[in-house]
């Protein structure tokens, strides 16, 4: 879950079809100020609790440059295995389960050749993964050359980042640090480092593909999910800032609410430069303010 400052929280509760816009909106200011006739909004402490409003505390914080992409997961070629048939034949026997943990030769499946006099033969894994592929059973004939199972290591993999083409694409170099979000696992972040930048341009799409290594230890990121990636474009400065999610108003008339005790002050901002999903705040607030 994103920090956002207490003014964003308690704009989204109370005004959630207001506090979505974005910059150059109305977002809900009116509403707001309206209140008691003052900038300012006293709230019992049982209305903060029950409305799960929070704060946090502005300081000076590096912030970076990055790159937004959206992302979907893809084995490593290289970390994939295909088991097939040398011959004709039948399959007599299967002693693994689709999804099953492997380990490097780990026998997979007994298969009789077609030829006479030949003996069963045993079909082992020739590395360690996950059985990814089951395309047989138990008496089906294959051909020789037919794929029969496919074991794939997780313990890292690609995330295909899509890109328009824009100035951004120029900032991406490869062995760039990179942060990778998923859709179906919300709360958790993965690390990784651009491997691969494609060298041509979908021409339906108009879309660049940026490949990140992503490590997955405990392989619970699976082939296909979608998400998010950012990868870090340039050094980190320090500067005051806050989610640009937290900053309400109109062009030219921005503000953030500061929290003191029940107290929600409606405080006019400057605002400097965009960096990480983040706002540099030049005037308005200062650090340790809630």
């Amino acid at each position: 879950m994103n920090i956002l400052t207490t003014a964003f929280l308690l704009i989204a509760l109370m005004f959630a079809s207001n506090a979505w816009a974005g910059e150059g909106h109305d977002h809900g200011e009116g509403t707001f100020a309206g209140v008691a006739g003052s900038t300012t909004l006293t709230l019992p402490q049982e209305t903060i609790n029950n409305l799960k409003i929070e704060s946090v505390a502005v300081d000076l914080a590096p912030v970076q440059d990055t790159v937004k992409l959206v992302a979907q997961m893809k084995l490593l070629p290289e970390k994939q295995a295909l088991i097939s048939a040398r011959s004709q034949g039948r399959i007599t026997d299967i002693r693994v389960k689709l999804g099953e943990e492997i380990s490097k030769g780990q026998a997979l499946m007994s298969f009789e050749p077609i030829t006479v006099g030949s003996g069963t033969i045993t079909l082992n894994a020739p590395t360690s993964g996950v059985l990814t592929q089951q395309n047989v059973v138990v008496g089906q004939a294959v051909n020789a050359g037919d794929a029969l199972m496919e074991v794939a290591d997780r313990r890292q993999m690609l995330a295909k980042g899509l890109t328009y083409e824009s100035a951004d694409l120029g900032k991406i170099r490869i062995n760039q640090n990179a942060a990778l979000t998923v859709d179906s696992l919300p709360g958790k972040t993965f690390s990784g480092i651009v491997q691969r930048i494609d060298p041509s341009i979908d021409e339906k799409d108009r879309t660049f593909a940026i490949y990140v290594l992503v490590e997955n230890p405990n392989a619970i990121l699976l082939p296909h999910l979608q998400g998010d990636l950012e990868i870090a474009t340039g050094n980190a400065e320090e500067i005051l800032a806050v989610p640009e999610r937290a900053i309400l108003g109109t062009i030219g008339n921005h503000f953030i609410y500061v929290k003191d005790g029940m107290n929600f002050e409606k405080r006019t901002v400057e605002l400097g430069i965009r960096k990480g999903g983040k706002r540099e705040i030049i005037s308005g607030i200062f650090p340790g303010e809630e």
